[in-house]
């Protein structure tokens, strides 16, 4: 900080400046201070009350890897205020259509025909 100005103030103005400028950079201090001590008890009050749920970006993918958690996860979701036709949204717009390269093998392998593959290639924007 530039404290160069406050050379010129007249004396009586020039003290309290001092003083108002000490007792802020003090509570400054002290907050620093409380901080750093408090962050043990922080972590501990955080990691036994749950602040908040995790977001529905975070917590979406897991509905893809664990299904039969997919209904606590929508619930969690709901919690957050999102409706579920929104909810419905944010499933869609997880789920990728297959690539070129797996609807090849699939149909090559034959467990989807051959219009499923062509549905499937215009999903993935190929005409």
């Amino acid at each position: 900080a530039d404290f160069m100005p406050f050379k010129d103030v007249p004396f009586p103005i020039n003290i309290i400046y001092f003083l108002f400028i000490t007792v802020v950079m003090i509570m400054e201090a002290v907050k620093n201070m409380m901080m750093i001590a408090g962050a043990d008890l922080r972590r501990k009050l955080a990691s036994t009350y749950e602040p908040a749920d995790a977001g529905s970006g975070e917590i979406l993918p897991a509905a893809f890897m664990s299904p039969e958690k997919t209904a606590k996860i929508r619930q969690i979701i709901k919690n957050q205020g999102l409706s579920d036709e929104q909810i419905d949204i944010l499933f869609i717009a997880m789920t990728r259509p297959y690539g070129e390269d797996v609807c090849r093998d699939l149909y090559l392998r034959g467990v989807i025909s051959k219009d499923q593959m062509y549905i499937r290639m215009r999903e993935s924007g190929f005409t």
